[in-house]
């Protein structure tokens, strides 16, 4: 416990409606964020996630699970998922949104993990079809503000492109099928050599194959 008038920044705390919220006390007008699980509404045209993960990918393991949004996504369109989030208040803020889930395909198909991704994978023996990034990234300079979850995590997460490096290689020597990473259209690939990609309207999906030795 902290000492008597010590001033913390991050504020967890359960709302009126029973959901764990997390507010930034630095920005006093930005709402709390809280963690939901329920189905996407699908937009016109492929969702371009599905199509570079593919529809053989029927397993799939989100390694930067962030708010669940792609993960809960995933679970809902059939994907059985493993989803892991490192980071204890995002865990907690993902642990109560789970709990509260009342779509029974997510619940059933998707399961939360808290570790970190790149020593997960070394050592559970996992070997998904498919392997999930979406690694934290700066705000791009003049460009408009994040929405507020994303605003809240890059305050909460440091941006380590050492470490999403790391993870990518790693995934890549896990993955049976490929490695997807969601990226904003204006930044660089995670790594160079990325075969293949889809485009959505803020975000493109880049698609790496898993390195030939790692294949069963």
């Amino acid at each position: 416990m902290g000492n008597v008038g010590e001033v913390y920044r991050y504020l967890l705390a359960w709302d009126d409606a029973g959901r764990l919220t997390l507010r930034d006390t630095e920005h006093a007008r930005m709402k709390p964020v809280y963690a939901e699980f329920a189905p996407r509404h699908s937009g016109r045209g492929p969702d371009p996630l599905l199509r570079a993960l593919g529809a053989d990918a029927q397993r799939v393991v989100d390694c930067t699970a962030g708010l669940g949004i792609d993960a809960a996504h995933l679970a809902a369109s059939g994907r059985v998922v493993t989803a892991i989030e490192s980071h204890p208040v995002l865990h907690a803020l993902l642990a109560d949104a789970l709990e509260r889930c009342d779509h029974e395909g997510i619940r059933a198909r998707l399961e939360l993990v808290h570790a970190d991704a790149r020593s997960w994978l070394a050592h559970s023996g996992e070997r998904p079809h498919a392997i999930y990034l979406d690694p934290m990234y700066p705000p791009r300079p003049g460009s408009a503000a994040p929405r507020k979850g994303i605003r809240l995590l890059q305050s909460l997460v440091a941006h380590d492109p050492g470490s999403d490096r790391d993870l990518l290689e790693i995934a890549l020597s896990h993955a049976r099928r490929r490695v997807v990473v969601k990226r904003p259209h204006h930044a660089d690939p995670v790594l160079p050599g990325p075969r293949g990609g889809t485009r959505g309207k803020l975000v493109r999906f880049d698609i790496y194959r898993p390195t030939p030795d790692s294949r069963p």
